[in-house]
């Protein structure tokens, strides 16, 4: 599904459309009031029920409707984040064969973990605050042809037009803009992530290293910020001339041409600031157009992080593994390395070790079988992140303790028949591997476990 159509159909993001709808018909009869208090008085006349109905639009519009529309827009932004990230797991969950590329992690993780979701909690805002506007510009619009006259709106609505046309001339450049900050940014970031060990564990001279390439990779990120605002404020600033132009231009003309209808010369006058205020909703709407361009390149990217993996995707990973330096023995024999596959279809039980030089592929092998068993086998790399606290626990464990407690949790699970151990003995005290050793010896009597080891 797209995030757009996540977002739409939402209930609460409609909900907040609804309240924004509310909220702009109620300050446009604020504005219809005013102007026609503004022409009674002009006329000697003075009604109390206006200036009352004229008070509780203000205070409705500023206060309690808009207390709806903030916590419907919140509600809103995490409901959709939810969608968007439950999309994400469903999406990428039981693919071993991308767990260490990192170009695939870059654009799917990293997108996710960082820009992905301000993108998408930035477009429910970005939609309720242009609604909100468009609106405003609409129905103050309409109250403003209804008090003075039809040019008047009909120049209001041709100004705002011309100005988004000015900006969609430069769409592409936009766009280009946009895309070229999101990435940078993202790269940015990436390494940011990196800053832990470099920075508390106080080594100088990798300290220096990694802050030379930080401001490197800084600087570069803040010239493609800057050099994307500078474009867009170029942009906005020629059609806010224009727009602006049209209108006031269009007000004194009238004023002028006038001026002995002192009515209408006074009703003019006292609409100003409210026409002035359109003129800068319709600024706020041309900066807005700009913004969505860039939000648009954001969620495309975004996106692609709820894509389904297409085969092409997926590295191929023979290419990681040379077989000829690895070795392939079970507790009983040694296993032919082309006949590993059958071997391991025909076996429910017992211990398959593989061994072998450094680079020669023996994780990627482990990845390979993890990918062909899907979740009938559970992989366990040597340094992970996997969810093994019951609770919320925030004991550190040390190498020993987070194996033990990692096959304690895979111990029992029953719709597992194979466990994946990638050099599982690794930095552990002889006392340790014995102990883990005996465990496996066990647990193989009724599962497979196929494991890496780091010592002979």
């Amino acid at each position: 599904m797209k995030l757009s159509q996540i977002i739409r159909k939402d209930q609460w993001f409609l909900l907040a459309l609804l309240a924004v709808l509310i909220q702009q018909i109620i300050v446009a009869l604020g504005t219809y009031l005013m102007g026609t208090i503004t022409a009674d008085v002009s006329h000697g006349e003075f009604s109390l029920f206006k200036i009352i109905a004229l008070i509780l639009s203000f205070l409705l519009s500023g206060s309690l409707i808009h207390y709806f529309v903030s916590n419907f827009t919140l509600r809103s932004q995490k409901s959709t984040l939810k969608k968007y990230l439950m999309s994400y797991f469903n999406n990428n969950y039981n693919n071993p064969a991308i767990w260490r590329n990192t170009k695939i992690k870059s654009l799917r993780h990293d997108i996710m973990s960082r820009e992905g979701q301000d993108a998408l909690t930035n477009t429910i805002h970005f939609f309720v605050d242009a609604a909100a506007t468009t609106l405003n510009i609409l129905f103050n619009t309409i109250s403003i042809i209804l008090v003075i006259n039809f040019s008047m709106g009909f120049v209001l609505l041709a100004a705002g037009l011309a100005g988004i046309a000015i900006i969609h001339v430069f769409d592409k450049k936009i766009k280009m803009a946009s895309s070229i900050e999101m990435a940078e940014q993202n790269n940015l970031n990436g390494f940011i992530s990196t800053s832990w060990d470099n920075v508390v564990l106080g080594n100088q001279i990798f300290f220096q290293k990694w802050v030379s390439r930080w401001n490197r990779i800084f600087k570069t990120a803040e010239h493609a910020a800057i050099k994307r605002s500078q474009s867009n404020d170029f942009i906005i600033s020629m059609a806010s001339f224009v727009t602006t132009g049209m209108v006031v231009g269009f007000i004194f003309f009238q004023i002028l041409n006038n001026k002995t209808n002192i009515a209408l010369v006074t009703t003019l006058l006292v609409m100003l600031p409210r026409c002035m205020q359109i003129v800068m909703h319709l600024q706020i709407i041309q900066t807005y157009w700009t913004q969505w361009k860039q939000l648009q390149q954001k969620l495309a990217q975004t996106e692609k992080t709820i894509l389904p993996l297409h085969s092409g995707e997926k590295p191929i990973i023979d290419h990681f593994i040379d077989l000829e330096k690895i070795k392939i023995r079970s507790n009983t024999e040694v296993i032919e390395k082309n006949n590993l596959i059958e071997w391991i279809e025909n076996n429910r039980s017992g211990r398959i070790t593989i061994t072998g030089e450094n680079g020669a592929g023996k994780s990627s092998l482990l990845i390979k079988i993890k990918e062909i068993f899907g979740e009938k086998s559970i992989y366990i790399p040597s340094h992970h992140h996997l969810e093994i606290n019951d609770g919320e626990s925030s004991k550190i464990l040390s190498t020993g303790e987070t194996l033990m407690r990692t096959l304690s949790v895979i111990k029992d699970c029953s719709s597992s028949t194979m466990y994946l151990l990638d050099e599982w003995d690794a930095n552990l005290s002889r006392e340790n591997r014995e102990n883990i050793d005996q465990f496996l010896n066990q647990v193989s009597n009724q599962k497979l476990v196929v494991e890496v080891r780091h010592h002979g």
